[in-house]
């Protein structure tokens, strides 16, 4: 949709949000850096929440791509059970079996499905000789960029922090 172009229809309706006025400054400055418009950035966000939720309405499960990640996040609920939560120590054997992959490459599999957002892994930390890897898998309904437990990076709490807008470190 071009810049400043209302809806495609001839009936429009106008949103009106109350925030700090610090926020909103920091948001135009945002916007103003990209060239972009509060109406169009808005406008794309809520097209986009629609699209997310109908498409959650269509499938009613958020499923990683790819076999193989899939077969790994399946078992992984499976083991969990209703909690969504085991020690992958006590289980990464059958595991592995179950998502026939190699148990040595489980590893590089849980990390990939955490950073999108499938899992959450835990520790015991370096201070403990025989460290315990903690994992809580995301239930399939859950969309993994909105999931209470998804992990985030320094930068991406940095950045939540300071309401969305990117840090200047």
């Amino acid at each position: 949709m071009p810049r400043n172009q209302q809806s495609k229809s001839n009936d429009s309706a106008q949103l009106s949000v109350r925030c700090d006025p610090e926020l909103k400054d920091d948001y135009q400055d945002v916007l103003d850096e990209r060239g972009d418009s509060m109406s169009d950035d808005l406008r794309r966000h809520m097209e986009t929440v629609v699209r997310r939720a109908r498409s959650r309405e269509a499938t009613e499960e958020f499923r990683p791509d790819g076999e193989t990640l899939a077969r790994v996040y399946d078992a992984l609920l499976a083991f969990a059970g209703d909690s969504l939560k085991l020690t992958l120590n006590y289980y990464d054997s059958a595991i592995a079996n179950e998502a026939d992959v190699k148990k040595g490459s489980l590893d590089a599999f849980t990390h990939r499905l955490q950073r999108e957002g499938y899992v959450n892994l835990s520790g015991d930390g370096p201070t403990v000789r025989r460290s315990n890897t903690y994992v809580r898998v995301k239930p399939p309904a859950a969309d993994p960029e909105e999931w209470v437990h998804r992990h985030r990076t320094v930068a991406e709490r940095r950045r939540a922090r300071r309401g969305g807008v990117p840090a200047d470190d």
